[in-house]
């Protein structure tokens, strides 16, 4: 039996730069090029490739992904604005009278022989003790900056 070396233990051991380097080294062992090279042989004996189907769908994927990184790098660089744009209803957006940061509550539509009047809350009692009756509630129309934002300069909507 040899005795072992002494200066085999301080030798400096060579290291992967990355995992991936590791991952990438390892798959390129297992898969080789024989594999690769053979593919389109055994595709084309066993009755061919998916073909256009094949190609329709990655291209969907691919369009859909990529639409997906276009409102993401959008927003982020929208986003370093101060304050962001969808935080308030800002009239250079296009922002109109549906938009208000709180939800508005329904209208009562009411006439009396002294004139017509409009009520917020549709549970209010007057001094006749009177309450809103069914069918004169107006919902007023109602959007959060954020979804008239989205809708305006992103879908080009406009809903007026």
């Amino acid at each position: 039996m040899a005795l072992k070396d002494e200066s085999d233990e301080n030798e400096q051991r060579n290291y992967w730069s990355t995992k991936a380097d590791y991952l990438l080294s390892m798959l390129g062992y297992a898969v080789g090029l024989g594999n690769v090279w053979r593919f389109p042989y055994l595709a084309y004996k066993n009755g061919g490739g998916v073909g256009i189907t094949m190609v329709l769908v990655s291209s969907f994927v691919s369009i859909y992904y990529n639409v997906i990184i276009g409102y993401s790098l959008y927003y982020m660089f929208a986003s370093f604005q101060s304050p962001v744009p969808w935080a308030d209803c800002f009239s250079w957006w296009g922002a109109d009278e549906t938009c208000s940061r709180k939800p508005r509550d329904p209208l009562c539509n009411l006439s009396m022989a002294g004139g017509h009047f409009e009520v917020v809350n549709t549970t209010w009692l007057n001094a006749n003790n009177e309450t809103c009756p069914a069918g004169s509630i107006i919902n007023v129309p109602h959007q959060g900056p954020s979804e008239q934002y989205w809708e305006i300069t992103q879908l080009c909507s406009i809903h007026r």
